[in-house]
């Protein structure tokens, strides 16, 4: 008998049991949830890594072999992090590289790198409006691979929560100013490559961001990574730890 709303099925007993099928109903709209929840397990668990490379630790033997490098059981777990993970998110100071980061490992994983000012602004350093820009961001974390470099702490709970990998760059604010003037002599008045229309440029409101940025955005960012299991965190507080541990990356996947 079909009873509206209702499902029913049977469970076969174990082997060597006399007794008939045990019969069991449950409202219909429960099976309905239960199966999708199984099907989107069942995909998860299926999902293929696009980066993911066999036989990781002998490579990295291998590495330290032919380059006579011992490395740290923390970078090891670090690059142990990249290669199982599809989605990462960068975050730190102006100045500190996160935008070449983002896009280096974009190149070396083959993973799409969305860069957060080129959501913020249109050509000529125009601003979209918040709602607007929360909304892009929030919809692109939605998506099963990624690389998203950049702040913007109002969408940051969000997105540390979602992401499989967090690279903190710490730096000093000396070295915060140090990276910002470089960037900007090398290129004044050149578009960004990641930002068409708009050229590199430097400002009073820029500059007293810069200055006042472990003071101020610091703390935030710090208070939610702090929420962030410590497994998938990576901080780095100088260039040269980032660089030696992108190197590892980059002879690893060649």
């Amino acid at each position: 008998m079909h009873i509206p709303g209702i499902k029913g099925t049977g469970i076969p007993q174990q082997p060597g049991k006399t007794s008939s099928r045990l019969e069991y109903v449950y409202l219909y709209n429960f099976y309905e949830a239960e199966e999708v929840i199984a099907i989107r397990i069942k995909k998860l668990q299926e999902a293929k890594n696009m980066k993911r490379i066999t036989g990781l630790d002998k490579k990295l033997s291998n590495i330290e072999k032919n380059s006579n490098i011992e490395l740290s059981e923390k970078q090891k777990e670090a690059l142990k992090l990249v290669n199982e993970n599809n989605v990462t998110i960068i975050t730190g100071g102006p100045g500190t590289g996160k935008t070449t980061l983002a896009q280096q490992l974009s190149n070396i994983l083959k993973i799409p790198a969305t860069h957060l000012d080129s959501v913020n602004f249109k050509p000529n350093w125009e601003k979209i409006p918040t709602e607007e820009r929360d909304k892009k961001i929030l919809e692109k974390v939605k998506e099963e691979y990624w690389i998203i470099d950049g702040n913007y702490v109002g969408t940051l709970p969000k997105r540390l929560e979602r992401a499989d990998l967090v690279i903190w760059l710490d730096y000093s604010t000396t070295s915060i100013i140090k990276g910002v003037l470089e960037r900007t002599i090398r290129n004044f008045n050149k578009e960004k490559k990641e930002l068409p229309g708009c050229k590199e440029r430097i400002d009073w409101h820029f500059l007293k961001y810069m200055i006042t940025f472990r003071q101020k955005k610091r703390k935030q960012i710090k208070e939610n990574i702090n929420k962030t299991p410590k497994e998938k965190v990576i901080i780095f507080h100088k260039r040269k730890e980032l660089n030696r541990w992108l190197a590892n990356i980059e002879n690893k996947a060649d």
